[in-house]
């Protein structure tokens, strides 16, 4: 996509949460964090032109989760 000076766009993702809240989201940008909500708006102004990678991972923090050693869920 392409974002233009002046303009913004919001990104979302739904977290299915458990009955205590543990997943979180981080947004990464080039690999670098820039948010940790379930949503994310990107201001064109805020940025350089360029190429730009955006990036959200979810995870579930507790200690009940399986473990995904080999990164077969990826």
């Amino acid at each position: 996509m392409e974002l233009y000076r002046n303009q913004k766009q919001t990104f979302s993702v739904n977290l299915l949460q458990p009955n205590n809240p543990t997943v979180e989201a981080h947004w990464l940008l080039n690999d670098q964090e820039i948010g940790n909500s379930s949503q994310l708006t990107l201001v064109a102004n805020d940025y350089n032109p360029g190429e730009y990678t955006l990036t959200v991972q979810v995870q579930d923090v507790t200690s009940q989760v399986i473990k995904d050693t080999d990164n077969k869920l990826q």
